[in-house]
């Protein structure tokens, strides 16, 4: 029974599979430190941010073209002690970009300015400073144009507490002015680090410990259940679902002294929608940090190895109910920080963060034909299994290679497959693996 199983497990796998691998065309080369923000530009170019310095004479900001190289015509310099958190292009080409700096192009800015296409700045945007908050620094975390406004939030004191709106020219809008709930009693550990907006404009925030929502005019939405964490928890992002529910993920265990790990969907009054279960989660220690969906399923990125004891290596689809969608099959990268998830016109997946040496991948969709994916279908045996594996399969895998990975996702065995189809995993210790053949079809089994 349980290798019929398994048959039938993997061969739905295989034929209904969501192949994405590494489009080996882009190559940034290496990138020394994090990306925080990528921003898709016209001609297939990306905007990128973050911590980075020195690449091709950049720091902290640059323009990719189509394969991976700089575009040369966009000169940019921040100073060193700076870095981007954020960045938006608005429907006239101009770029927002916003983080914790002081200088960009030798020119005094305090953590928010705005470009123009070609990459000059835009001295008619005229923003306040952005000061006070942990470290008295005013960091902006996120960044968003909504209806012909501009909204921040971050880190910061002034020129209100943690969440702005500007008019297009920079200016304050002052009557925009959001309280906190009775409850925050300490606005210097609750930062926002993520907002999304609702259908209705509302504003859903992320805070550190905490999700609440603002009409659109800063009004607290007193319809909107507050959700909260235990004291060493922290909220780190908020999406949008097209039926105004809620996906929320971070670092935490509860909401609402219920034990949820890592990820939640929340109805449209904030209660938890108990329709969506995500099982196991992401393991103790690990998080979520960013999250978008792609043909109905949910994309989330992070540091994790695992969702729900399935590997995922800081990237997963999640199906609507909150399972694993083990029909998602992304291969090429080695795994890392995933902080940002951007997909483009094409539905390729753009992966940003703190991934390998590049730190920015683009997975294109591998269309495979019923032919191609006939030539993947194999099952193994024994399962649990104590020296030699088998692996069966009606097609000739000699010279294939395979990789075997444990349960945090690191490779604990790779080798090249010869004519008998057998692979020797008796130095392995017992435990939970994942086999990998020819980069592209996975299986679980178990090590006795």
């Amino acid at each position: 029974m349980k290798k019929k199983y398994l048959f039938i497990y993997f061969a739905s796998h295989l034929f209904h599979s969501q192949s994405y691998t590494i489009d080996t065309n882009f190559n940034t080369g290496s990138i020394n430190e994090e990306i925080r923000t990528v921003s898709l530009l016209p001609n297939n170019k990306l905007f990128i941010g973050g911590m980075f310095k020195n690449y091709f004479n950049y720091n902290n900001v640059a323009v990719l073209n189509y394969n991976g190289s700089t575009d040369s015509s966009f000169q940019y310099n921040i100073a060193t002690n700076g870095h981007i958190n954020t960045s938006f292009r608005q429907d006239d080409g101009k770029l927002l970009v916003a983080g914790e700096f002081n200088y960009f192009n030798d020119q005094q800015y305090k953590n928010i300015l705005r470009l123009n296409p070609d990459g000059t700045i835009d001295s008619t945007f005229k923003a306040p400073n952005f000061t006070g908050g942990s470290l008295n620094s005013g960091t902006i975390y996120k960044i968003r144009v909504v209806d012909n406004t501009i909204l921040l939030a971050g880190s910061f004191e002034s020129p209100r507490k943690g969440l702005v709106k500007l008019d297009m020219n920079g200016n304050l809008i002052s009557s925009f002015n959001p309280q906190f709930p009775t409850t925050d009693t300490n606005f210097s550990t609750n930062k926002i680090y993520s907002f999304d907006i609702q259908s209705d404009k509302k504003i859903v925030v992320a805070r550190t410990k905490y999700i609440q929502r603002y009409n659109f005019d800063g009004s607290i939405d007193n319809t909107f259940n507050i959700v909260t964490g235990n004291y060493d928890d922290s909220f780190y992002v908020v999406k949008i679902l097209e039926d105004n529910k809620i996906m929320i993920g971070g670092l935490f265990n509860t909401i609402n002294s219920t034990n949820i790990n890592k990820l939640a969907r929340l109805n449209n009054n904030g209660t938890i929608d108990n329709t969506f279960n995500p099982g196991a989660g992401i393991a103790t220690g690990e998080q979520i940090n960013t999250i978008n969906v792609l043909n109905g399923k949910y994309l989330i990125g992070g540091a994790f190895s695992n969702y729900d004891n399935n590997l995922a290596r800081g990237l997963a689809s999640i199906n609507p109910n909150g399972s694993f969608n083990a029909n998602f099959i992304a291969t090429g990268y080695n795994g890392g920080f995933i902080r940002n998830i951007d997909i483009d016109t094409n539905e390729n997946i753009i992966i940003s963060g703190s991934i390998s040496t590049n730190k920015v991948y683009i997975l294109k969709k591998t269309n495979l034909s019923t032919k191609e994916s006939d030539k993947l279908s194999f099952q193994i045996s024994p399962n649990p299994v104590n020296n030699e594996l088998n692996i069966i399969t009606n097609v000739s895998l000699l010279n294939k290679n395979y990789i075997i990975y444990d349960s945090s996702a690191k490779i604990v065995q790779q080798g090249t497959l010869r004519k008998e189809k057998k692979v020797n995993v008796g130095n392995l210790n017992s435990g939970f693996y994942q086999i990998q053949i020819d980069k592209n079809a996975t299986i679980k089994f178990i090590k006795e």
